[in-house]
């Protein structure tokens, strides 16, 4: 059972990821700096409704740790992302907000460790649902998940030949 705090707090960081993967795609069809991004985001955004909720001081500091994370990273990012396409995809074909989930998706699988991985997996595959039909939110859940089996390799286990995640205690 998810107390109301832990509830609450899913919600707020949905709504950052959410925030995030919007940003991230702006930033890369606008060419824009992550300072310009951060500025838009938490000083003229921040406080308007996404998806009928507003953006709370929790979701900046995520939203920022998240969108620093994905700069700061972004070579390893982008190599976790290439190394699971096919000689003919290239990581400029993917659709501009695949790409954004993707990065966010890894960034936080790859830096924020308190986050459980089923977790990381689910909130990326739901926003990718929000945004695309079954193709899409099926190449996210495996990316996220081939990342996953690397990057948090505890939280993972083999049974029978297929890869479940590991139960989170609590």
């Amino acid at each position: 059972m998810v107390s109301g705090d832990t509830a609450k707090k899913a919600g707020i960081r949905g709504i950052a990821r959410l925030a995030a993967i919007q940003a991230l795609y702006q930033q890369e069809q606008q060419q824009q700096t992550i300072d310009e991004i951060l500025e838009e985001f938490l000083f003229y955004r921040a406080g308007t409704p996404v998806i009928g909720e507003e953006v709370h001081s929790g979701d900046k500091v995520f939203f920022t740790a998240l969108m620093k994370g994905v700069i700061t990273e972004a070579a390893a990012i982008d190599g976790f992302i290439i190394e699971r396409l096919t000689e003919e995809w290239t990581l400029e074909r993917l659709d501009p907000v695949v790409r954004a989930i993707l990065r966010a998706g890894i960034c936080e699988l790859l830096t924020f460790k308190k986050v459980p991985a089923c977790v990381v997996l689910n909130e990326y595959v739901e926003l990718t649902k929000a945004f695309f039909d079954e193709k899409e939110p099926m190449f996210v859940n495996g990316v996220l998940h081939s990342v996953a089996k690397i990057l948090r390799s505890q939280e993972i286990s083999e049974k029978d030949g297929k890869t479940f995640l590991k139960e989170q205690k609590s």
